[in-house]
């Protein structure tokens, strides 16, 4: 059915028209019609396929309401409404034979959803919701003798988000990715609306919001402002000889580890981290043993761990005790996550015989994030917790509390030394 309405669609928006992918995803900046997108094409697809099924969500209610039904009653000719339930948010469409039904409802409550037969789903603000309501509403596509399309219009993520690492770093098959920056969009939106945005937008933000890119956002000031991938990213090499140090931390399903050395000149260097995802203690001790063997094998092994691992887990036994079960013993110290970030700061700042201090390699994206601003601080100047980038931060934290900071028992406090960095081997370590 041909359907007249006021969209001229621009090159990205068309490209996802046109586009016979199961899973499209519109990735736009503020302002760019994405929403629009969603709306049209979920429409042109209950019109084109007589008795279709459609679910439009976004992830609560109050926003559904009042930007993405609003905005797909606005295309949607009244003459082609056979039936709406305001109550039950059920919209019956006429077609050149049986009604098509869309449901419009939102994501707090995945669950109602499950017994759903889909030959569309659109998820608008995307990027505002979980993978796990993607992975459900795709299970619902399964009506029959129907084109099946899961689509979704998001802004653009940092990297670690799920839809990043679905439609951009690892495409999943079936998966395509569609963009639409602000300026695609300038004939629908008001005289000077990009420039009243980049004069308050911080650098970050209008790559975000306005360019439409994908990438880390700030959310405060950076935790490491003195971190610079100018200096501090370079290719480097472990020396051979020398330990290779460990620093894990547990986290929540979410654990790290970071494989760092000190130089001969007290450099330190970080080569990789290993960030579990969703991961248990025992598979990400096992991966982390199974990468030590195959990638540092001639090296000797020497483990700094966060304290907490000694405490009991509601899932069993102490991570420490996990790691000791299969010859691994960290020791630890207990220092505040502030604490470990002032020495980390210090060692950004200086450079030994005219390198930095501080050397990390170029393939650890995830913590190349975390120091240009993943990792941030709060109003009073300390370490926020993200869920996501502290985890690193505090791996190789562990590492530093137990190499370049002395403790004064006396005061229990924990000092910085005045720079004495470098692998020192003292003896008071907690097992």
């Amino acid at each position: 059915m041909h359907l007249n309405i006021n969209y001229d669609p621009n090159a990205g928006q068309y490209a996802f028209h046109a586009s016979s992918a199961t899973f499209k995803m519109m990735v736009g900046a503020l302002g760019s019609g994405k929403t629009a997108t969603l709306c049209v094409e979920g429409l042109t697809l209950s019109l084109n396929h007589p008795g279709n099924v459609g679910l439009l969500c976004r992830k609560t209610l109050p926003e559904l309401k009042s930007t993405t039904m609003k905005r797909f009653f606005e295309f949607l000719p009244p003459q082609l409404i056979e039936s709406y339930n305001k109550t039950e948010r059920e919209l019956y469409i006429k077609t050149a034979g049986k009604p098509s039904l869309v449901h419009f409802g939102p994501l707090d409550d995945i669950s109602r959803y499950k017994s759903l037969e889909l030959g569309w789903f659109g998820i608008d603000e995307a990027d505002a919701t979980s993978e796990e309501h993607w992975q459900t509403l795709s299970g619902r596509l399964r009506l029959k003798n129907i084109p099946l399309f899961g689509m979704g219009a998001t802004n653009p993520t940092s990297p670690q988000h799920w839809i990043y690492k679905n439609w951009v770093a690892n495409p999943l098959p079936g998966y395509e990715i569609f963009r639409s920056k602000t300026t695609d969009n300038l004939a629908h939106l008001p005289t000077g609306y990009v420039e009243r945005l980049r004069a308050i937008y911080s650098d970050d933000w209008a790559s975000r919001f306005i360019d439409g890119e994908f990438g880390v956002l700030q959310n405060g000031d950076p935790a490491f402002p003195d971190f610079n991938p100018k200096h501090h990213v370079k290719t480097i090499s472990p020396t051979m000889g020398r330990d290779m140090i460990r620093g894990w931390d547990f986290g929540n399903r979410r654990p790290c580890c970071i494989f760092a050395q000190f130089d001969e000149m007290g450099r330190f260097k970080v080569f990789r981290c290993i960030l579990g995802e969703n991961e248990d203690i025992y598979s990400f001790r096992d991966r982390v043993i199974k990468f030590s063997n195959q990638v540092y094998n001639p090296f000797n092994f020497v483990d700094y761990c966060d304290p907490a691992g000694k405490a009991q887990r509601d899932s069993g036994k102490p991570s420490i005790t996990v790691l000791n079960e299969k010859g691994i013993y960290p020791k630890f110290r207990f220092t505040h996550p502030d604490q470990r970030a002032t020495e980390v700061r210090r060692m950004q700042r200086e450079f030994l015989k005219g390198e930095p201090a501080f050397q990390m390699d170029p393939v650890n994206a995830y913590l190349i994030e975390a120091f240009m601003g993943g990792c941030s601080v709060d109003a009073n100047g300390s370490i926020k917790k993200d869920g996501y980038y502290e985890h690193g931060i505090d791996a190789l934290g562990y590492i530093i509390a137990n190499t370049c900071m002395v403790i004064n028992k006396e005061k229990e406090v924990v000092e910085i030394s005045e720079p004495k960095w470098g692998y020192r081997g003292v003896s008071e370590w907690q097992h």
